[in-house]
Formats: structure tokens, sequence, C-alpha cells
């Protein structure tokens, strides 16, 4: 907001973001095919990330910039032996980064890193570099989470920064027993062989790094959730789609094995109901559409009627409550520059704590 009001300065650091990530991506691939087939490979994985991104500024577009990192970092860790330390505490960084935007996200993704170089080098280190590795990632972790609860202890609401990272996020997945009942639903399992398959080309070019991403793939799985809105892939770009296509664009992958990836690759559920070819012009006149409807649209009116009541609250006025709070009436009080005081920012979060309830009382 100080770089713009509204979304221009969101926009500025998401692209800012998303292009250090394709310099990494370039590097990763860099590492298999020559430059204009890594070219290809981050033209594939972007296109994905348009097909399965949702309206922006979510913690998976953030948390990509940092799996990216630890993903390099691991890379250089599985060339050496000895040579750690470094790529070790950039891992923790990274780790705890992600952890603070979203904690499954941070043990599937980087702890599926972790988890990987451990059985990697299992032949290779002795107990004193497994000790030093493990003490350097956490050396990163705590560079990070130190100035983090020093800050909410300062404010004391280290009981609300428990509360709100932690424990509401296991009430609204249920808990370890129900992500594991909910990988047998058609939900979940139908995304099971953009997996298989992705592991398939992995092996097929590089052995050791199953090592790798086998754990990250399980994990990924095992925590998505239920829901599996599509913005939840995003932080798949990097661990999974990014080397779908770089190992697609190998000359040592059988042709045979790229037809029937790209056939499994486009019988994801992202695809439902739709014409690859003509997704890009279709998506096209659906934005062309919402832009010649705007002023008739409800969101609009609404919008402009909520500035009318807005415009009574005079400008000098931060103590804005706001009485039973959906998406909507948020963004109405955002738009006009307000930010309501509310403990509870949405009312259906009472849905999963019902102790929630007291905090949205208009007494």
């Amino acid at each position: 907001q100080l770089i713009s009001p509204g979304k221009n300065g969101i926009f500025i650091l998401q692209s800012l973001n998303l292009s250090i990530c394709t310099f990494i991506w370039y590097k990763l691939a860099h590492h298999y095919i020559n430059g204009y087939k890594s070219l290809l490979a981050i033209l594939f994985t972007l296109f994905t990330l348009l097909i399965e991104s949702s309206y922006g500024n979510m913690t998976e577009d953030w948390s990509i910039l940092f799996i990216s990192i630890a993903l390099l970092c691991t890379f250089r860790i599985c060339k050496t032996v000895n040579e750690f330390v470094f790529d070790s505490i950039v891992i923790g960084v990274c780790f705890a980064c992600v952890f603070f935007l979203r904690p499954n996200d941070a043990v599937s993704s980087i702890g599926g890193m972790g988890i990987g170089i451990l059985c990697l080098h299992y032949k290779k280190w002795e107990g004193i570099q497994y000790l030093k590795f493990c003490g350097y990632v956490g050396l990163g972790i705590l560079s990070i989470t130190i100035p983090i609860v020093c800050y909410f202890s300062f404010n004391h609401a280290m009981n609300d920064f428990w509360y709100g990272l932690i424990k509401y996020n296991t009430l609204y997945t249920g808990g370890l027993l129900s992500m594991l009942v909910d990988c047998f639903s058609v939900e979940k399992y139908v995304y099971v062989p953009i997996l298989i398959v992705t592991g398939l080309l992995i092996y097929i070019n590089d052995k050791k790094l199953l090592w790798i991403f086998v754990p990250m793939y399980i994990l990924s799985y095992l925590l998505l959730g239920s829901r599996c809105y599509l913005h939840y892939f995003t932080i798949w770009m990097p661990i999974v789609f990014l080397p779908f296509g770089t190992c697609m664009f190998r000359k040592t992958t059988p042709k045979s094995m790229v037809i029937c990836a790209i056939l499994i690759y486009f019988s994801m559920p992202i695809f439902t109901g739709k014409n690859i070819i003509k997704l890009p012009i279709s998506q096209y006149k659906s934005k062309m559409r919402d832009l010649k409807s705007a002023p008739k649209d409800y969101s609009y009116d609404y919008y402009k009627g909520a500035e009318t009541i807005f415009n009574i609250i005079p400008n000098k006025e931060n103590n804005v409550w706001i009485y039973n709070p959906s998406f909507c009436t948020v963004n109405a009080l955002w738009c006009n520059r307000l930010i309501p005081i509310n403990r509870i920012p949405l009312s259906i979060m009472a849905e999963q704590d019902t102790t929630l309830l007291r905090d949205m009382d208009i007494k």
C-alpha cells in the first residue's frame, strides 16, 4: 500500500516475486536441458500456473519463491557431500518463511526436501554430518522464528498467534486422521496420476532425484486437504510441473512416455469441461463479457451502495466494527479505505469453531 494504494502495489510485488521464481526455475531446468528448452519448460509451468491461479495475493503465491530457493539449495547439496552449511541455513530460513504463511505447505514441500537429503546421503554421511545438517537447518528456522515470536510476545498476543496459525487450521483441516481419510476421496485421488507420471519421468532421467521428490510428493498429497481448491496447487509449480516440463524436453525421455505424460496432464480436473485448444480464447471472451456487464453487475451496485453509506463515517474514525462479515462486505470496506477492527474477519469461520460466535455478537 505504501508503493501504491489499491491493487497496484500488490501487482508490482507479485510481478517481482514471480520474476525471481522464473529465474530460479530457469537455473533448475538448465541443469538438465539447454537454454532454449529451459525457457519452454518455464512457459509450460507458467501456463499451468495461469490455469490453476486464483485472484492473486494468496499465501501460495508468496510461498513458491521460498520453495524454489530451497529446491535450488537442495540440488546443490545433492551434488556435494561436505559443503552444505550455507545451503542448509537457507533451507531452514525458507522453511520458516513458508511455515508462517501456511504450515502444511512448508512441511510438505521443504520438509520433504529435508527428508530427501537425509535419505540421499545415508551412505555418504556419518552421524556427525547428519547432526550438522539438522543443526544448520534449525539455525535458519530460528533466525526467522525468534523475531516473530518476540513480536507477538511483546504485544501480548501469543495465544492469538498460536490459535490463528496452528489451532484453527487444525480444526479447518479436521486433523491428521481426517486428512488420511481424505486421501481416498475422489476429489483428491484424481491427482495421483500426475504425481506418478512425474515420478516416472524423474526416474528415467535422474534416478537419485527420486530420493528428494518422493517424500515431497507423498507429503504434498497427504497434506493437500480435502477441499482441493485450485490455488492450493500453486506450490506444485516448482516441485511437480517444472520437473514434469523439464523431463518432457529431454532427449532421454522416450516418445511413448512423453505422449502418455501429456495425456495424463490434460486429464487433470483443472481441464474438466474445457477444451484446451479453445481455453485462452474462451477466457478472453469471458473477461470481456465481465467488463461489459460490470455496471449492471450486483457486486458493482453493492460497492457503490456501500460507498454511499461509508461516506457518512468521518475520515479520522478508526473504530469500524462490521456485523456478520463476509468476503464481499470486507472487500467493500477495503475499497473504501476502512479496516474493520473485528477480531474474527469472516463469520463463516464459526463453522469450524463455534466458540468464535461470542466475538461476533453485536452486543
